[in-house]
């Protein structure tokens, strides 16, 4: 048999059947489906390690933290947490100290160190304990939950692997964009998993739901309207959801519930 050999193309590149166009999108398209995966992989292995932290010593490990806003122990919030913590049975390691900002901020923050700060403009639109309970269990859910370890975690790790990834570049724009949008849908996950643990605690200290959804019906009143594209950027699900989701839950009783009053006048605040 005489082996015969193929002549030579003319052509000497590389011939595909696809547009140099669609190979151009198809390697975008890759490289930044790579980088999300990068980016979601290293935040939840910097979560897994914050996470491990022992609760007994977290409040020594960020002693060094020093909030001039979390100077007032206010002893009604310490009641409530401590009401929530002996009902629930929930692990005392994790147990928070809660402070009160006489600040006119209307919000509420979990902190690193099992702290918990209740601002005195929040406060005013609360007309009955039931609602108080639900914020302050809002809070909580978040503190036992490891939220505030796990952003801190998730935003350490997500720096130190995009340095090495983008040494001697300055996309760092482009990077925090994506990390705000990362960092969001995280939040939202998270604020409706302490919603979730705030009726639990509600429910079970006054019997229903009935009157804890109070501030929320008074924020929404100044909300501006929101589309559904601002209630996935947001960090908090949309307030009309909130109210929603207390009003159709199960436990949403008007007879069984016990009222009981809040009078923002009586706190010790300038």
């Amino acid at each position: 048999m005489k082996y015969i050999p193929s002549e030579e193309a003319e052509e000497i590149n590389y011939q595909t059947e696809r547009h140099p166009w669609l190979n151009v999108i198809v390697l975008v398209v890759s490289a930044i489906a790579l980088y999300l995966v990068f980016i979601f992989a290293i935040g939840l292995f910097g979560e897994t390690l914050a996470v491990k932290i022992p609760p007994k010593y977290e409040t020594s490990i960020f002693s060094f933290m020093d909030f001039e806003i979390a100077k007032k122990p206010w002893p009604l919030g310490q009641e409530i947490v401590d009401d929530i913590f002996a009902r629930n049975e929930i692990d005392p390691e994790l147990k928070p100290q809660i402070f009160l900002s006489c600040g006119d901020m209307v919000n509420a923050l979990a902190l690193p160190g099992k702290r918990i700060i209740v601002f005195k403009g929040l406060l005013k639109d609360i007309k009955s304990l039931n609602s108080l309970y639900f914020v302050i269990g809002h809070e909580i859910g978040h503190v036992i939950h490891r939220d505030h370890l796990r952003s801190i975690g998730r935003a350490l790790a997500i720096s130190i692997g995009l340095f090495f990834v983008n040494v001697g570049t300055d996309s760092n724009s482009f990077f925090s964009f994506n990390q705000a949008i990362i960092d969001r849908r995280f939040n939202q996950n998270q604020e409706t998993a302490s919603d979730n643990e705030a009726i639990k605690f509600t429910v079970k200290r006054f019997n229903g739901l009935h009157r804890s959804h109070d501030f929320f019906d008074q924020i929404s009143k100044t909300e501006i309207g929101s589309t559904k594209l601002s209630g996935f950027l947001n960090t908090h699900p949309l307030t009309e959801h909130r109210i929603e989701k207390i009003k159709n839950h199960k436990d949403y009783n008007t007879d069984t519930t016990n009222i009981e009053g809040f009078d923002s006048k009586t706190l010790d605040c300038p």
